[in-house]
């Protein structure tokens, strides 16, 4: 058959390419969407990775920062007073009103203070809930006269005091 061009074409037969029954675009939703959309646009949207998949590796933004420890609160330092003072084996032990209740822990540095200035230092040796107990080379009547504490609870890390002796 000659075209109007001069240009020979044969003629299809339709019928002999499409299986009984009708039209596939009406059979198959994807046919259709590449019909009314066009090939690329379907490719693409065929070609898609399914979102349950994992990202890959290489791909900016996949891998997770870890996560920032929570910034430490400022602990304040802990105000108390001397209650009670003895000597043990020629040590003199303090007893203070703070204790683990208030946040003072076994191995906390502090002072004795007189009229607001630090006077003798002393380490917390043994802690229960309302009380402490610490060494300090102190007379009982520079205690008595001066009976106020401070226990530096904002200087204190954390770390194992098992092994150390007070």
């Amino acid at each position: 058959m000659l075209d109007h061009d001069g240009i020979r074409r044969r003629k299809v037969d339709d019928s002999a390419r499409r299986p009984e029954g009708g039209d596939d675009a009406a059979r198959n939703p994807l046919l259709q969407l590449q019909r009314a959309a066009g090939n690329q646009a379907v490719a693409a949207l065929v070609q898609r990775a399914p979102k349950d998949r994992p990202a890959p590796t290489d791909a900016p933004g996949t891998k997770r920062k870890p996560k920032k420890p929570a910034p430490k609160k400022a602990v304040a330092d802990i105000r108390a007073r001397v209650i009670g003072y003895r000597v043990q084996d020629g040590q003199a032990l303090i007893t203070i009103s703070a204790g683990s209740e208030h946040g003072v822990r076994v191995g906390m540095a502090g002072s004795l203070l007189a009229d607001g200035k630090e006077y003798a230092d002393f380490v917390v040796e043994k802690v229960s809930g309302g009380t402490c107990l610490a060494g300090v080379k102190a007379t009982q009547d520079q205690v008595s006269a001066n009976p106020s504490a401070i226990i530096k609870a904002s200087k204190f890390t954390e770390e194992d005091l098992s092994d150390k002796e007070f």
